[in-house]
């Protein structure tokens, strides 16, 4: 009986695994060669999937967003007050830290090599998934708690290791602070 293939879950193995080569090697390093040998499968196999290396690299951004959200955004309760969602969201980033430099890492690397339209459009698309659906969950506070943590971020103050999780989120919320009303809190 032949092997019965969920293309679907198929697809998402190869994504995930090519997040690991991408991020280590950088995207110009990066062949279908090098990516089918990484991951296991063929070339033909990836063709299958994928028109390109390009395309993986698309579906892979898309795909990292996508989970890091529902990640992150589903240990979130409803009922949740605002100071409680920036902590839970900053959590998650702290506890994340080490992953999301590597992201980070590898859309700067892709701009540095890819300086077309579409991959501008790519990064910023991916970063405004992130700081939409964040901006969501801290609406009161504006796009300025997602500016903060950003920056936090792409300065470089959660660098693996060095994180002090309580010190940032006081001074994260020392900083939010005046723009919360009680009722908000």
């Amino acid at each position: 009986m032949p092997k019965i293939i969920d293309h679907e879950e198929q697809r998402a193995e190869l994504l995930d695994g090519a997040f690991d080569l991408f991020a280590d090697q950088g995207y110009r390093a990066v062949s279908m060669r090098k990516l089918a040998g990484s991951l296991g499968v063929s070339t033909g196999t990836l063709y299958h999937y994928f028109g390109s290396k390009d395309d993986i690299f698309e579906q892979m951004v898309e795909r990292l967003a996508q989970r890091d959200i529902f990640t992150a955004i589903s240990a979130i309760p409803e009922d949740a007050d605002t100071r409680l969602r920036l902590q839970l969201i900053f959590a998650w980033i702290c506890a994340n830290q080490a992953y999301l430099q590597r992201v980070l890492s590898l859309m700067f690397d892709f701009r540095r090599h890819r300086s077309d339209t579409a991959a501008e459009h790519l990064v910023e698309q991916a970063a405004q998934s992130y700081r939409l659906a964040f901006e969501e969950q801290v609406r009161p506070l504006g796009p300025e708690a997602w500016s903060l943590i950003l920056g936090m971020l792409v300065g470089g103050q959660l660098e693996p290791g060095q994180a002090n999780e309580l010190g940032h989120l006081a001074a994260l919320e020392a900083l939010l602070a005046s723009q919360l009303t009680p009722r908000e809190a």
